[in-house]
C-alpha cells in the first residue's frame, strides 16, 4: 500500500530534548552514590546510605539553583522512592530536618537514559503530555488538487522514519484520498514542509499498520528518547492522545485524555 505524501509537514529538530529541574535533579540522584556525595572511600561491605542533606549540598558543588528548597527536594525524592527508583534507607539521627536516607537503586537501563520518560511515574502528567504531544501527528488525506478530504487520523512517531497508527486509518486515506499530509500537534503553520513518499505496512489482523516516510537525506521526524512498549497491568495509569471530530469547531486540535487501564 502506498500513499503519496505531497505534503508531509515535520519540525525542524530531528531530537526531541525536554529538560527541567525537576528532571535534571532525578536524573542525579537515580546514580549517586554516597561516596560521590562526600567525596570519600566506601569501605568493603559497608552498607552506606546518602540523606537528603548530603544530596542537597552536593547540589551547591554543582551550582545548581534552588539546591536548598527543603520541599522541593524532599518532594521529588519521596516521589522517586514510591516509583522505585530509591530505596528508603531510614533517617539520620542528627538531623533534624532533610534527614531522610535513601540508597540509589541503579534499575534504569542505558536505553532509558537517552530520554526522560523513565521519570513518568515520578513527575507525571507534567512529563507526559508535553513529550508525547511533540510526536503525536495528525494524519489527513488531501484530493488530486490537495485540498482535504474528510478523512483523518493519528500517529505516533516511532523513529525519523516511521509511523506507527492504526489499520483503518491507512486503509481509509488509501481509499478515499488521493496523497497524505502529516501534521505536527504544535505550530503546523511553522512546520517545515517535506515531500516524499509513504509506504504504508498494515498488521494482516491487528487494527495496526506502520507508514515509513522515504526522507530525503539530511530529514527526518523528531523522535522521542528513550519510548518502549510493554503490554499494559492492571490499574495503570494511561494517556490517550487523538484528533477525534469535536462539534463546533473549525479545526482539529490534539486532545488527551487520562484513565486508568
Amino acid at each position: 500500500m502506498v500513499i503519496a505524501a505531497e505534503s508531509l509537514r515535520v519540525r525542524g529538530s530531528r531530537t526531541l530534548l525536554v529538560t527541567s529541574w525537576d528532571i535534571c535533579l532525578s536524573a542525579i540522584a537515580a546514580r549517586i552514590t554516597a561516596r560521590t556525595l562526600a567525596n570519600r572511600a566506601l569501605q568493603p561491605n559497608t552498607f552506606d546510605p546518602w540523606s537528603v542533606t548530603d544530596f542537597s549540598q552536593y547540589l551547591r558543588t554543582l551550582d545548581l539553583p534552588d539546591a536548598g528548597k527543603v520541599g522541593a527536594l524532599t518532594g521529588l525524592l519521596g516521589a522517586m522512592e514510591r516509583a522505585g527508583l530509591l530505596i528508603s534507607a531510614g533517617w539520620h539521627a542528627n538531623l533534624p530536618i532533610m534527614g531522610q536516607r535513601y540508597i540509589s537503586q541503579g534499575t534504569v537501563s542505558k536505553g532509558q537514559r537517552e530520554g526522560n520518560l523513565w521519570l513518568s511515574e515520578v513527575l507525571g502528567a507534567g512529563l507526559i503530555i508535553p513529550s508525547y504531544n511533540a510526536v503525536t501527528l495528525q494524519l489527513a488525506g488531501h484530493d488530486a488538487d490537495g485540498k482535504p478530504v474528510d478523512t483523518w487520523g493519528t500517529g505516533l512517531v516511532l523513529d525519523h522514519t516511521h509511523i506507527v497508527t492504526n489499520k483503518h486509518v491507512v486503509t481509509g486515506l488509501a481509499s478515499n484520498s488521493s496523497g497524505l499530509s502529516v501534521y505536527p500537534s504544535d505550530n503546523p503553520a511553522n512546520a517545515e514542509q517535506i515531500d516524499c513518499q509513504c509506504v504504508a505496512a498494515p498488521h494482516p489482523d491487528l487494527d495496526v499498520a506502520v507508514i515509513e516516510a522515504r526522507m530525503p537525506v539530511g530529514k527526518g521526524l523528531p523522535r522521542l528518547e528513550g519510548m518502549a512498549f510493554r503490554d499494559p497491568d492492571w490499574a495503570d495509569e494511561v494517556y490517550v492522545f487523538g484528533y477525534p471530530r469535536v462539534p463546533m469547531t473549525a479545526e482539529m486540535a490534539i486532545t488527551v485524555q487520562r484513565g486508568e487501564w
